[in-house]
């Protein structure tokens, strides 16, 4: 840690912010603003030089969000003396005509045969679609009250307000700056998250965090991921090789990877494989909308007393390698969309489950391995046939895909659920959001 850090000048006091970690007895203290203590920040800020590492970064964020330009020169490029560079991949990620949201529903208005797909929906596989219902009584959503930041006025039931505040992150006023990190779900713990999945260690400057935060921030603007639909992505999700479905044993959203339905064969080009990593974050954006709109908290059927200090915030993979064909372009590709997703949903992957793994995948592995961290190894359980039993341990198995092409796992389960591209659609078009947050 940078030994300059003592002699910071804080630019606010932060008395506004609701969440803000004062102190480490805060810190470690279960309230309602603080869910996650017992699973996160009470095993690892234990020391005043981690939590005055947290303070800067939040400080710095803030500054820059709301700062005024000083003869010409912008908060921005004070603090971080560059423009925002989300990463390596940007210049993909914002191409206007495979990256970016308006592109892709361009491509698919010209090109109508590349949404075209069997809709097999009916009542029953629609109400399937639905077990994950959020809890609209508000004084019983636990994690919608405890999560965000709130604000007194009213102004943020306004639709119109919140929109306006997303048109232009930056210069922004106090009530703005806090409305706009609740919209995109960032507590001042979920600047935690960010902090230990860019860097474990902080080894890097307080600066350094400060301006990824920023620029995820600017990504999320740019890019409107939370903007994106099925209807987007049918390309991508009409094999049913990608899908989310049910939560595992501590009310964690699961991801379902079945790479055998993969049509392997055509070439996993540029515009495809963005076109996937924005169907993943399709994904993760509505499994964020679960995990805060009381749905995790009504599966686990905890009350109030319960659920304080182990709400949960990450999600489980169930990956199956079974009949895929896997070369070294595909391997580069898969890799390609996991950075990305790891970069902008930092320290949302719990633990990756991986099963029926053929030999060239083992050989894979070992290769690619060599580049992750210890930590990052430790989240891929390999499993041998059969798989039941480990997974049972985890995975409630009627939340296991009656159809996937796993031994002794969803066939033979009590699970009847199979996904359908178009039952998740008019499930997502049925499904009600709650847009009021608690006072």
């Amino acid at each position: 840690m940078a030994k300059n850090n003592a002699s910071y000048k804080f630019k606010f006091e932060h008395q506004d912010d609701p969440d803000y970690p004062s102190s480490l007895e805060i810190l470690h203290t279960i309230t309602p603003r603080n869910p996650h203590v017992k699973n996160l920040l009470e095993k690892e800020i234990t020391t005043n030089e981690k939590l005055v590492f947290l303070q800067i970064v939040i400080d710095l964020v803030r500054y820059v969000l709301t700062a005024a330009p000083n003869d010409g020169v912008s908060a921005y490029q004070e603090m971080f003396g560059a423009e925002p560079e989300m990463n390596q991949f940007k210049s993909l990620l914002f191409d206007e005509k495979i990256g970016l949201l308006e592109g892709i529903r361009q491509y698919n208005t010209e090109n109508p045969k590349a949404t075209e797909f069997e809709d097999k929906s009916n009542e029953a596989s629609i109400e399937k679609e639905l077990w994950d219902q959020p809890n609209e009584d508000l004084s019983k959503n636990y994690i919608q009250k405890n999560i965000h930041t709130y604000l007194k006025d009213g102004k943020h039931e306004d639709s119109a307000f919140l929109a306006n505040v997303k048109e232009n992150i930056f210069q922004l006023t106090t009530e703005e700056y806090l409305l706009l990190r609740k919209s995109i779900y960032l507590s001042n713990s979920g600047i935690y998250f960010y902090m230990r999945g860019w860097d474990p260690n902080i080894s890097q400057s307080p600066q350094r965090i400060a301006k990824l935060v920023v620029d995820n921030i600017v990504w999320r603007w740019i890019y409107k991921p939370e903007k994106t639909k099925w209807e987007d992505v049918i390309e991508s999700a009409k094999c049913g090789s990608l899908f989310d479905y049910g939560l595992d044993k501590m009310g964690n959203p699961m991801i379902y990877m079945v790479v055998g339905r993969e049509d392997l064969s055509r070439k996993l080009d540029d515009r495809a494989t963005l076109l996937r990593f924005r169907h993943l974050c399709l994904c993760f954006e509505y499994i964020m909308n679960r995990l805060y709109d009381g749905s995790s908290q009504n599966y686990l059927g905890q009350d109030k007393s319960q659920f304080l200090g182990s709400a949960p915030f990450q999600i489980t993979w169930v990956v199956d390698i079974k009949d895929a064909s896997l070369s070294i372009d595909l391997v580069k590709k898969i890799k390609f969309i996991f950075d990305l997703l790891g970069f902008y949903y930092p320290e949302r992957s719990e633990i990756v489950f991986v099963m029926n793994i053929p030999w060239m995948a083992k050989m894979l592995w070992a290769v690619i391995s060599q580049f992750l961290t210890q930590r990052q190894r430790n989240q891929y359980q390999f499993l041998s046939d059969p798989f039941l039993t480990k997974l049972s341990q985890n995975i409630d198995t009627k939340y296991v895909g009656g159809d996937l092409a796993i031994s002794g796992v969803g066939a033979g389960t009590e699970s009847d659920y199979t996904f359908d591209l178009g039952s998740r659609i008019k499930a997502c078009n049925k499904r009600p959001v709650i847009t009021k947050w608690v006072e």
